[in-house]
Order: structure tokens, then C-alpha cells, then sequence
């Protein structure tokens, strides 16, 4: 199961009061409560923060909205070499649109993207980079989306006859 843009966890530890759903869910783990009393309850729960336990709990992002996230190679790719470039969000990050700029896309193919482990083209094989670049009609996609932290990368092969340096940006939305 992945976890979407629509949440993320918070990590509380023994100096947050617990309330609610999450004493339940501590309650849950400690075993069957059916026969305790209010009281009986509270002291669990308690006990299990005193021990300097963590608690997750499920929170709803504050902000959301669009931003770009840029991807620059180090330094030139050598003609006819591949190269992979990543970026890491620090936010949850969900890619909408790739964007290639128009002097640099006709000498790269994109050969992959991915988010983490997980590639994002339906099938293997590379696309022109012409097809993304910024005046491109009709580029919009929805990639998965990288928790915070999680590595995107684009695998590129530069197609020119010479060095070059391959610079894209991946826009979408973005939840703090």
C-alpha cells in the first residue's frame, strides 16, 4: 500500500498528550480493552508514553500547491552516454509535468523516469525529449507521488555530437 499526497505522519513523542484516536489505536496495540474502565484506559496509555514510546498518527498537510522542482546533470554528458540525474523533495511531491527546455531537448532522449524504485512509463523504451519541451501541447502526466525524501530521476542518453549538460524541470503539486 502507498501512501498518496492526501496525508502524511506525524511522529509524537511522550510530550504530546494523546487523545482520541490515537489512544485507541495505542490501546489496540497493547491488546483487548473490552473490560477496562476509563480510567484502566487512561493509565495504559500512559504507561506506554512514559516508556518513551512513539505514537504515528495520520495529519492532514497544512499547505498544498504547485511548484517546480529542478533537475540539472553534473556537469556535460559525453555524446552518446546516459546519465540519470535525481531530486529530492522535501515535501510530498507529485510530478504533473515534465519540462524540457527547447535548447536542450533535441539532444536528449529521456530514457526513464522514476519515483524511487518505480519507473514511470507504461513500457520500456526511450521517448524524444523534443516531445516534453516547454511549448509542447499536451505533456500533462501524473507520476506517483515521492513521500519526503524520496528520490525522482530522470535517465537521459545525449544524442548530439558533442558534451552537453541536460536541465529539465518536473512541476506538480506539492503538500506541506
Amino acid at each position: 500500500m502507498r501512501r498518496s499526497l492526501i496525508g502524511r505522519y506525524d511522529i509524537m513523542g511522550d510530550d504530546r498528550l494523546v487523545i482520541g484516536d490515537a489512544a485507541d489505536e495505542i490501546l489496540a496495540i497493547a491488546g483487548d480493552d473490552s473490560g477496562l474502565t476509563q480510567d484502566q484506559r487512561r493509565q495504559i496509555v500512559t504507561r506506554v508514553m512514559s516508556e518513551n514510546a512513539l505514537v504515528v498518527k495520520d495529519s492532514m498537510p497544512t499547505k498544498a500547491r504547485r511548484f517546480p522542482l529542478g533537475f540539472v546533470s553534473n556537469g556535460t554528458i559525453l555524446a552518446g552516454d546516459s546519465a540519470t540525474i535525481t531530486s529530492r523533495p522535501q515535501v510530498l511531491f507529485k510530478g504533473q509535468r515534465l519540462v524540457v527546455p527547447s535548447d536542450v531537448a533535441g539532444d536528449f532522449t529521456i530514457d526513464d523516469v522514476k519515483v524511487g524504485k518505480d519507473s514511470q512509463f507504461v513500457a520500456e523504451g526511450a521517448i524524444p525529449a523534443r516531445v516534453l519541451q516547454e511549448n509542447a501541447v499536451d505533456t500533462a502526466f501524473e507520476l506517483d507521488t515521492a513521500q519526503i525524501s524520496q528520490d525522482i530521476s530522470i535517465s537521459v542518453t545525449n544524442i548530439a555530437g558533442a558534451p552537453r549538460v541536460f536541465r529539465a524541470a518536473l512541476i506538480g503539486k506539492a503538500a506541506e
